[in-house]
């Protein structure tokens, strides 16, 4: 074994043994467990809690205290009342006691204190309560008075909230930093989401527009006389055509449908190209320049001459009664 090798197992040797004594000596004493709380006596419970553990300022908060004692425990009552009560950064208000027999002979005895915080500076705290009491004769010691104990009433801390801060001073009540600048590439897409924006609106901007300059068309109704000459024209067309013949016949059926219905869209403002016979009576029933019925009675028999065989296309008598009927139905402007 060389010299070098001898050398590294002997620095090695020493640095394993001492490393764990230097730990050792540099880990701590273990602490000392807290001693154990001595446990409540078996014939007397206690509780005591806030109705509510935060509040705001001037909010009145009770501070309840319940005592449960066993059949022939007695607690001394000057224990109980305000003056004993530790409080801190609190100001205390009255205070009500109730007392309750249950069943099982145990006393529930409830005292509630309240107190109110006028300020945000901690603490806001009530401190222990110290309540002795006695139990029965029973136990006497031998000078014939019964023993006497006492027991502790946990106390309780209240936190206040505030828009100040809980120091009580009013700095920071109001945030005075600044915004911080947005990223870069945020400031890069600005226009492009300012773009789309625009690119938005601009339609409906557009049809704004262009409904704007649009004229607006006033319908007129035409006038009697304009009526009244569309009739006649009607009629004198009807007198020259040569009904005794098929083709003329038709050629009558197709001017009485025809100049009808243009009649009515003028007259009345019904879409009557694009109606039957029978989808006109509705819209022609309050009709007071037509009889309705009759004039739709005279396009039916229009719609049958046009589209029925030549062998059963109506003859001229049958064509001059349509005429007749037209007329009446058209009444004044005939």
């Amino acid at each position: 074994m060389t010299r070098v090798v001898r050398l590294v197992l002997a620095v090695a040797l020493l640095v394993g043994t001492t490393t764990p004594l230097a730990a050792q000596r540099r880990r701590p004493a273990p602490e000392p467990e807290p001693a154990p709380a001595p446990a409540p006596p078996p014939d007397i419970r206690v509780r005591s809690a806030l109705t509510q553990t935060a509040a705001w300022v001037g909010d009145p908060i009770d501070f309840v205290v319940e005592i449960e004692t066993a059949p022939g425990v007695e607690v001394v009552a000057e224990d109980l009342t305000p003056e004993k009560l530790v409080i801190e950064g609190l100001e205390l208000g009255p205070a009500t006691s109730t007392s309750d027999l249950r069943a099982d002979g145990w006393n529930v005895l409830r005292r509630q204190y309240r107190v109110t915080a006028w300020d945000t500076t901690p603490p806001k705290s009530i401190g222990e309560l110290v309540v002795r009491f006695r139990r029965p004769v029973t136990t006497a010691t031998a000078d014939g008075s019964a023993p006497g104990a006492e027991v502790k009433v946990p106390g309780a801390t209240l936190a206040v909230r505030s828009t100040l801060p809980d120091d009580g001073s009013a700095n920071g009540a109001r945030d005075q930093l600044a915004q911080a600048a947005p990223p870069t590439w945020i400031e890069w897409l600005r226009p492009t989401g300012l773009g789309f924006i625009v690119l938005g609106i601009a339609p409906v901007v557009l049809w704004v527009a262009a409904s704007a300059r649009r004229p607006r068309v006033v319908r007129t109704r035409p006038s009697t006389r304009t009526l009244h000459a569309h009739v006649k024209s009607l009629f004198d067309e009807l007198a020259i055509i040569d009904t005794s013949t098929a083709d003329g016949r038709q050629r009558a059926y197709n001017r009485m449908d025809a100049d009808v219905r243009a009649y009515l869209i003028e007259s009345e403002g019904v879409p009557a190209a694009a109606l039957t016979a029978d989808e006109l009576r509705p819209r022609l029933a309050e009709s007071r320049r037509v009889q309705g019925d009759a004039l739709c009675d005279v396009l039916a028999e229009c719609e049958h001459a046009r589209y029925a065989p030549p062998e059963r296309l109506p003859g001229t008598d049958a064509v001059g009664a349509s005429i007749a009927r037209l007329r009446d139905a058209l009444g004044q402007h005939a």
